[in-house]
This record gives C-alpha cells, sequence and structure tokens, in this order.
C-alpha cells in the first residue's frame, strides 16, 4: 500500500447504525480481507463468541486462513509477492505498487513466508490494522497521487467493514451469494454503502429526480464567414434555442449585421474571432451586439483596417 505510516479518513454509512465494537470492526474485517465479502450473521457470531472465550484475533485469523474461500483467493504455493499481489487485488481493488508490493513480501518473508500459516495471518492483520486507521493529513514526503491512492485504498476498506458489521449484526443474513454481491459494491465513496445496504436488504435506492427526466441538450448552431447574409438569417429563423456559436473572422458587414438581428439566440460570449468594418451605421449595431455576446465590451472604428 502507497504510505504504509499513513492514516485515512473513516467513512459513516448513511443508514443509522450503532457504531461497531472493536471485536465486531476486527472479525468483518478478517472477512474482507480472507473472503472478500461481508461476514454471515453465524460466521460473524461464532467468531465474536470465540474472541469473548478468550481465542486471540491471531488465533481466530489462522483459523479462517484454513477455510476454503481463503484457499480460493491465496492458493497453497503461493511465494510471498503473490500473495501480497492477491491480498491486494481482493480488498483493494487492484495492482500493488512497487514500493507496498516491496515491502509487505519482506514483511511477509521476515515473519515466516507464504508457506507460513502463521506469518500470513499475522501480515493479514498489520495490513487491516493500517487500512482501518484514520488519516487526518498527508504525511511529510508523500506525494499527492500517493495520498490519494492510499485514501482510496483505506476508505474502500473502511466502508467494506463497517459493511459488513450492517450485513451480519443488523440485517442478520446468513445468504453467503448476497453478502459478496452487495460487498461488491462498496467502494471508496461514501454513498456506495447506500447502494450496498439497499441491495443487501432489499430496499431500492431512490432516484434523485424521481419521474423527471434529464433535459437534453441544446444543440449548437454554429455560423462563420462561409454563410452569406441569407443563409445567416434563414439559419436563425429556424434555430429555436439559445446556444448559437458564431465565429466572425472574415465576416462583411452585411453578414455581422444579420448576426446581429438574431443576437437573442447567441449564446453568452458565443462571437469570437476580428472583423473589420467600414459601414457607420452597421458599426454600431456591431459594437451593441458584441457588448452583451462577448466576454469583453466591443468597439468598432467606421475606418476600414
Amino acid at each position: 500500500m502507497a504510505g504504509v505510516t499513513d492514516r485515512v479518513a473513516s467513512t459513516q454509512l448513511d443508514t443509522p447504525m450503532a457504531t461497531p465494537t472493536p471485536e465486531q470492526a476486527a472479525i468483518s474485517g478478517l472477512y474482507v480481507a480472507l473472503f472478500n465479502r461481508a461476514p454471515d450473521a453465524d460466521g460473524f457470531a461464532f467468531w465474536l463468541s470465540a474472541l469473548e472465550n478468550g481465542a486471540s484475533l491471531s488465533a481466530v485469523a489462522q483459523s479462517m486462513m484454513g477455510a476454503p474461500e481463503t484457499v480460493a483467493l491465496y492458493p497453497a504455493g503461493q511465494t510471498n509477492a503473490q500473495f501480497v499481489t492477491s491480498y491486494y487485488t481482493s480488498v483493494f481493488g487492484r495492482a500493488p505498487d512497487p514500493e507496498g508490493l516491496a515491502f509487505w513480501s519482506a514483511a511477509l518473508a521476515a515473519q515466516g513466508g507464504a508457506d507460513n500459516v502463521a506469518a500470513r495471518a499475522s501480515l493479514t492483520m498489520q495490513i487491516g490494522a493500517i487500512a482501518s486507521t484514520p488519516l487526518t493529513s498527508k504525511p511529510d514526503g508523500m506525494s499527492d497521487a500517493a495520498y490519494a491512492q492510499t485514501v482510496a485504498d483505506r476508505g474502500r476498506f473502511i466502508n467494506k467493514t463497517e459493511f459488513g458489521v450492517v450485513f451480519a449484526a443488523e440485517l442478520k443474513s446468513n445468504d453467503l451469494a448476497l453478502a459478496k454481491s452487495s460487498a461488491a459494491l462498496v467502494t471508496a465513496d461514501p454513498a456506495s454503502l447506500t447502494v450496498a445496504n439497499s441491495a443487501a436488504s432489499g430496499t431500492p435506492v431512490p432516484a434523485p429526480n424521481p419521474g423527471v427526466a434529464e433535459p437534453a441538450p441544446e444543440p449548437v448552431l454554429v455560423i462563420t464567414a462561409a454563410d452569406l447574409p441569407v443563409d445567416i438569417t434563414g439559419k436563425f429563423a429556424a434555430y429555436a434555442y439559445r446556444s448559437a456559436a458564431v465565429d466572425a473572422t472574415g465576416m462583411n458587414a452585411a453578414q455581422l449585421s444579420a448576426v446581429a438581428a438574431a443576437s437573442g439566440k447567441i449564446a453568452a460570449n458565443g462571437i469570437t474571432g476580428s472583423f473589420s468594418l467600414s459601414n457607420t451605421q452597421t458599426a454600431q449595431e456591431i459594437a451593441a451586439l458584441l457588448g452583451t455576446k462577448t466576454a469583453i465590451a466591443a468597439t468598432v472604428s467606421g475606418h476600414v483596417r
């Protein structure tokens, strides 16, 4: 993980829920890391009971390492780098960055390597502890890109952990397929928690504007010096919107007069380009037009330039 010693801000589920206990969060985090899903209610209760009866979190993690779901994600015979890569792919939804891959591969090797169940369980808990710790500011020396990535990674882990507690402790579901499909909807975006919770509970997410269709964008009419005055007049007459754009470069007085006559259909700041005028009366019309349809007020000389 980029910035392995950094912290990420926690997000909260929009749906009201009790704050997870440290034990609930720890068990849910192991389900996220090892099963890539929310915990089922029965399994969640079983492992919580084990902790309450004196089992260590390390012992729970080692026991979960032997489950078929874990073995499917982390097959036997993986190298240290392959185990770390599988973790990143499953938990963070991406390949590990070179720094993170090297750091955690070395950490796994130092604890006994990927062939050692205790070492794999220990590394899983170490990464999870960092990924679930809030970050209040960007650490010195960390690039903006690395900071954004660690915020996204940890936000995703925190959100998935919180959703797991809701799924098991509040919805009390034992539907394993639903535990996986609904958890897959959770991302670093806090709004994804509402979507996942709705999917898990069968409650539809209300549309932002029920029954109201988004308006189609207005077509833009483009006028250039290639359009004769009669063509400009005809095109504007057939145009029913207020989004026209005019490139006045090379236009003569007659063309500009035709543009001025349809100024109400031209977008604000919709006239660009440069031109010269020789007709003083037309120049007055165009000066008034440009004063409302370009970004700056315009003055037009009555002399040819």
